[in-house]
C-alpha cells in the first residue's frame, strides 16, 4: 500500500540502497550476479530395447486390447460396479426424485471396454471439463463422445467405478488392491531382462 511519504524515484540509487542494506550471509544468494553451476560428466544412457511393447501372441490391437483388459477381470469390474450401485441405491434417500442413482442400469462388459477407451481418448484429447467432452458446440465438440454414450451415463459410471468390495474402510488402498496384483504380474509378461 502507497502512503502519502512514499515517493517513486527514476534512479538506480534505491536498489543500490535496499540490496547494500541486506546483511551478506553464507546462505543468501546474490541476485544480481550470474553463476555458473558445475555439472558431472555423465556417459549417455543407452537404450537397449525396442519401443515397442512385445507380447507373445498379440498381433491385433484389439488382441493387445483383450490382453491389457482380460475378460474376466473386466467382468469382475463390471459385477463390483454393479453391486456397488445397487447398494447405493438400497441405501439412498427414496425422496430424491433427481438423484442420478434413480437412473441406473446395470452395465455390460461392451458398455465398460467403451467407457474405458473413452478414458483413454480423454488422454489424448486434453479438454479442461468432462462435460467438454460431451459438448455439442461446434467449437468443442468431439463427436465420438456423444456417439458412444452420453454424459450421463458416463458421468454415472465413473461415479460408480468400483474394483473391489471394501470390507475395510481404513484401508483405502485395499480398494484396488487386487487390480494392483494382477497389472504388478501381468505386466512381467511384457518385460524381458533384456530390456533393462
Amino acid at each position: 500500500m502507497i502512503s502519502s511519504n512514499d515517493s517513486y524515484s527514476d534512479t538506480d540509487d534505491s536498489l543500490s540502497t535496499s540490496s547494500s542494506s541486506l546483511s551478506d550471509t553464507d546462505d543468501e544468494i546474490d541476485l544480481t550476479k550470474w553463476t555458473v553451476t558445475p555439472t558431472v560428466n555423465r556417459d549417455p544412457f543407452q537404450f537397449v530395447g525396442s519401443r515397442e511393447v512385445q507380447v507373445k501372441g498379440v498381433q491385433t490391437p484389439i488382441g493387445f486390447w483383450n490382453y491389457i483388459f482380460p475378460r474376466d477381470l473386466v467382468q469382475t469390474i463390471v459385477y463390483e460396479t454393479n453391486r456397488y450401485a445397487e447398494n447405493v441405491y438400497k441405501n439412498s434417500n427414496p425422496r430424491q426424485q433427481c438423484s442420478c442413482i434413480n437412473k441406473w442400469v446395470a452395465t455390460n462388459i461392451d458398455e465398460f471396454n467403451a467407457f474405458i477407451a473413452l478414458l483413454i481418448l480423454q488422454g489424448i484429447i486434453r479438454k479442461p471439463e468432462l462435460q467438454m467432452y460431451f459438448s455439442t458446440d461446434e467449437l468443442l465438440a468431439t463427436s465420438i463422445f456423444n456417439k458412444i454414450m452420453t454424459a450421463d451415463r458416463f458421468q454415472i459410471l465413473l461415479k460408480m467405478l468400483h474394483f473391489e468390495t471394501d470390507h475395510d474402510p481404513d484401508n483405502k488402498l485395499k480398494r484396488s488392491g487386487q487390480l494392483l496384483k494382477f497389472y504388478v504380474l501381468h505386466s512381467k509378461d511384457c518385460t524381458s531382462q533384456e530390456d533393462f
